[in-house]
């Protein structure tokens, strides 16, 4: 099947060509919620059919769960076990990583929509759509109600940010606020000007959302007032290719990889899922002016690093190969920006991965070529 290698080839060539690539799924029948689990396979719920589709780093499509009721939105906590939003009968469901049930509990009415793994927790978040609230679940099932605000108008998108806080989508009025933590609402933006607000994500310092009717995938500056930008779509369509000429249609889910260089969206009419690459991690993402710098020591079988990134205080490195997978993790503690952090590539395949440094409230990202 043609389909089983096309993800890795656009991986590669996402990293190797300048310009981003929209490229289409047209196996199975995925039109809601996305997320990824911690080996980077693609989940995506089919709403009107009642299952939920796999999609592996290469390519494979599976059935992953079928018989549910309209499922929404999709989270996994740390272990890789899968919570689905079960729309119809008012429950959430939770699954192992081998598709068997784990566990299911009763949210009562409101039609329970969007979830999100809590920040800092195993906790849930999730929203009820025709209840117009927010609610908290332990992994025992305890439920709390976080906010009933009156700005709440069909919530559906929830996303955190890189610190912690909480952001909400309306469906109904295209709104997206962020969550307080008394459950009072501070507004951010209103995304489109007509039809429904899809999900909401968060990546590369940016929300990031989709609005059906107008086939548009939009980003928004949080830390701004109504501070939105159109990034991709214009006219219904169903055109690949690089990202000005790609159309799409009723975008709907959205979801990046952990690398934040390649997002997913699912479509709800065409019950595709559709996949950007080569998207900027950040504003000064691969810049000559960027003072990180990475010596690659082919004999000593190490990366150097240093930069003004690495003044005193904690940071997180993370490398990613061109599938998006993490290869290594390291976190540390500087004492000043001359400091020089050395990471073993002893067990790396030659080949091209991504460098992300993030410290002092800075993220920088550099491509780097491993050679043994």
């Amino acid at each position: 099947m043609k389909t089983r290698f096309f993800l890795l080839f656009m991986f590669i060539s996402g990293f190797l060509l300048s310009a981003q690539t929209v490229t289409t799924i047209t196996d199975g029948t995925p039109d809601d919620a996305i997320n990824l689990d911690s080996n980077g396979n693609i989940y995506v719920s089919n709403f009107d059919g009642g299952k939920i589709f796999k999609f592996t780093p290469s390519g494979v499509m599976t059935e992953f769960l079928t018989g549910l009721s309209n499922p929404n939105g999709l989270a996994f906590n740390s272990s890789d076990e899968l919570y689905s939003c079960q729309w119809q009968t008012n429950f959430l469901n939770k699954y192992l990583i081998s598709g068997n049930l784990s566990n299911s509990y009763s949210v009562t009415w409101g039609n329970p929509s969007g979830i999100a793994k809590a920040f800092d927790n195993e906790d849930m978040i999730f929203a009820k759509y025709s209840a117009n609230t927010l609610h908290r679940i332990t992994p025992s099932g305890t439920i709390t109600t976080i906010s009933t605000a009156g700005e709440l108008n069909g919530p559906v998108g929830l996303t955190y940010d890189d610190s912690g806080n909480l952001y909400v989508g309306n469906y109904n009025n295209r709104r997206i606020y962020k969550v307080l933590t008394n459950g009072n609402l501070e507004y951010v933006a209103t995304v489109g000007s007509s039809s429904f607000l899809g999900f909401i994500t968060f990546a590369n310092g940016k929300l990031w959302a989709t609005v059906f009717g107008e086939h548009k995938i939009y980003t928004i500056d949080p830390s701004k007032v109504d501070d939105v930008t159109l990034f991709a779509g214009s006219v219904q369509g169903t055109n690949d290719g690089e990202l000005s000429q790609a159309t799409f249609n009723t975008p709907n889910g959205i979801k990046f990889n952990d690398a934040g260089d390649t997002m997913y969206i699912s479509e709800y009419n065409t019950k595709n899922l559709r996949i950007i690459s080569n998207i900027p991690l950040s504003v000064n993402d691969f810049q000559n002016n960027s003072d990180l710098k990475i010596i690659t020591n082919s004999g000593q079988k190490y990366l150097s690093l240093s930069g003004s990134i690495f003044e005193s205080g904690q940071y997180e490195i993370a490398i990613y190969n061109l599938l998006g997978q993490k290869t290594i993790e390291l976190n540390g503690k500087t004492q000043n920006s001359s400091n020089e952090i050395k990471i073993n590539t002893n067990n790396l395949s030659e080949g091209t991965y991504i460098v992300m440094v993030k410290s002092n409230g800075l993220r920088e990202s550099k491509k780097v070529i491993v050679n043994h």
